[in-house]
């Protein structure tokens, strides 16, 4: 797409070279993902959170008050910038590796704080309910939130190191028994805690 935006500019009688032209199109990428910004936060994310607060169910006020929406829409934004990297800039730049490693990053950061969101959400909507308030809700989470954590630590390595995340796993394999030798007093507590 950056050689078709090159020629249409030749074509307009305007001469770029190739860095001008990458410059105009990680411009372009910026101001694509500005628009879209303004557009989710100050359009959508108002309109939800009007929504959320004139509601009276529980479970629309406690999605919204742990930022569910807000983390969501800042995934979305990275993957926004990841697909335009892909149309905008060429397959050869080294541009395009970064921009798509950076956003595949962004991304699963994103998507661990959402699912921390609404692991919250679910806990405080939860603790409204007299029959939850018996379960050991707490720990559950933490612990799905731990092992969210762990995955998207293994893919974020996994993404850097421009390997498979399995390769990563089969490494971690030797790891695992000193793992457990040292945090083995946290283990049996966190499984003591959710029995």
């Amino acid at each position: 797409m950056q050689q078709q935006f090159t020629e249409w500019l030749k074509n307009h009688g305007v001469e770029f070279s190739d860095l001008t032209a990458l410059v105009s199109v990680l411009g372009l990428i910026v101001l694509i993902s500005v628009v879209v910004h303004l557009i989710l936060h100050g359009v959508v994310l108002r309109f939800v959170e009007n929504r959320a607060r004139q509601s009276k169910k529980l479970w629309k006020r406690s999605l919204f008050e742990n930022k569910l929406f807000n983390r969501f829409a800042l995934m979305v934004q990275g993957i926004i910038i990841y697909i335009q990297a892909g149309l905008w800039l060429t397959p050869e730049s080294v541009v395009l590796n970064w921009v798509q490693t950076l956003s595949l990053l962004w991304i699963q950061l994103y998507v661990l704080l959402t699912i921390f969101s609404f692991l919250d959400a679910l806990y405080l909507m939860g603790q409204k309910n007299a029959d939850a308030r018996t379960l050991p809700l707490k720990g559950i989470f933490q612990s799905i939130k731990i092992v969210a954590v762990l995955v998207v630590a293994i893919l974020a390595i996994s993404i850097l190191a421009g390997k498979s995340p399995i390769l990563i796993l089969s490494g971690l394999g030797a790891m695992t028994a000193v793992v457990m030798l040292v945090f083995k007093d946290p283990i049996l507590g966190l499984v003591a805690g959710i029995q």
